[in-house]
């Protein structure tokens, strides 16, 4: 990481007593998130109306064998990457408000402190946003890109004087104002998981902290959790001193980063020579976070795939074996441990539309995107939603 890892604040330490600042925090970020997160565009208006479930199947026949694969294996054979962001947490919340992100905690914690701060980094987050989802630059231009916001969004992070406290009490007011929720049936699966002895990475390009946070709020820190994700570093008194060198973001998201991190070597003990992984993300990136594993033989990647789709969706179909639209709930990844977990089922005849049986009603099942302009929520705008950091 740049030099940004040893700068100080010159804010002053604005730290009132802990009920004074919950309170101080509670309201002001709640105002201030509110608008940001719920304020809708013409573009999004209309989805906010929930629409059937989509699936998509990039590849049918090899769906259907990495499926066998990942059956004959066995359930001590398995281990599952989650990505974060929009991944393990919804999309949208119950109220159909877009859901906060890691970054986005952190920065409302800064609101009550700085009520200019968000203009500053909103104009960083347009700039490399634009680059983010930019067809005309090459993936090594991109990367760069990708690298540079990361470090400005820290940098004017870092001159804000965070303390750990303003985060705690940031958390505790989104979860509060209901725009922190987890997918649905993510709290049940990780529990099942567990109980199943699976080793789980969650694996992430936004902020530890927070993350850890809302894990240890919904108690799914777990023996067999593990976080990577960018670590925080504070100082004895609580406040942010710096960012974890080894920067991850949307474009570099490999298993260099499980090796170098805080939570990598218990995952890779836990996970010893599992050969078989079902990986869940929700852009483009996440499906490189096994790029360097060892001893892995058949991934299943499940994409979920959540706005400008019919701009996204062949490129999803590359990288992803299953897509989920529609801010899909975990019954595809349960339904694939099922079957995992119950070896009685043979591996002979598996469809390919095996483990998605289950999937709600009202689903749509395809391996074209001929279908998929009736069955999504309208296109819009991709910066009306995710003009922000990507996990």
């Amino acid at each position: 990481m740049s030099s940004n890892n040893t700068t100080t604040s010159s804010t002053a330490d604005l730290r009132p007593s802990a009920n004074e600042e919950t309170e101080r925090i509670a309201d002001a970020s709640h105002a201030i998130i509110s608008n940001a997160l719920t304020s809708p565009t013409p573009e999004s208006i209309h989805d906010k109306i929930p629409a059937p479930i989509s699936v998509v199947i990039s590849d049918p026949s090899s769906y259907a064998s990495k499926l066998a694969s990942l059956i004959d294996g066995g359930i001590d054979d398995l281990q599952v990457i989650f990505d974060f962001d929009r991944t393990l947490t919804a999309f949208r919340t119950s109220a159909g408000e877009l859901c906060a992100s890691s970054h986005q905690l952190l920065e409302t914690s800064v609101h009550p402190y700085n009520p200019h701060f968000q203009s500053e980094m909103d104009v960083i987050n347009t700039h490399y946003f634009a680059l983010e989802i930019s067809g005309e630059i090459n993936e090594e231009q991109r990367a760069t890109y990708m690298n540079e916001w990361w470090q400005k969004a820290h940098e004017l992070l870092l001159k804000q004087g965070i303390h750990r406290s303003w985060l705690r009490a940031a958390v505790d007011s989104l979860r509060k104002a209901g725009m922190l929720e987890l997918r649905k049936g993510a709290h049940d699966m990780l529990h099942r998981l567990n109980e199943l002895n699976v080793p789980c990475l969650i694996f992430s390009a936004g902020i530890d902290e927070p993350i850890r946070m809302t894990l240890e709020d919904e108690g799914l820190l777990l023996p067999n959790i593990h976080l990577i994700a960018n670590e925080m570093k504070f100082n004895a008194d609580g406040k942010l001193i710096g960012f974890s060198e080894d920067t991850i973001t949307s474009s570099n998201k490999n298993y260099t980063h499980v090796r170098n991190g805080t939570g990598g070597a218990s995952f890779t003990a836990q996970a010893g020579k599992r050969k078989n992984v079902i990986l869940l993300g929700d852009n483009i990136g996440d499906g490189g976070m096994v790029t360097g594993l060892e001893h892995v033989d058949t991934v299943i990647r499940i994409g979920y795939l959540h706005d400008n789709v019919e701009a996204r969706l062949e490129k999803f179909k590359q990288t992803f074996d299953v897509l989920l639209l529609n801010d899909a709930d975990l019954t595809l990844l349960d339904d694939i441990v099922t079957k995992v977990a119950n070896q009685r089922e043979t591996a002979n005849g598996v469809s390919s539309s095996g483990g998605l049986n289950q999937i709600q009603n009202g689903m749509t099942v395809t391996s074209t995107s001929t279908s998929i302009s009736s069955s999504v929520n309208p296109s819009h705008d991709p910066s009306s939603s995710s003009q922000q950091l990507s996990s």
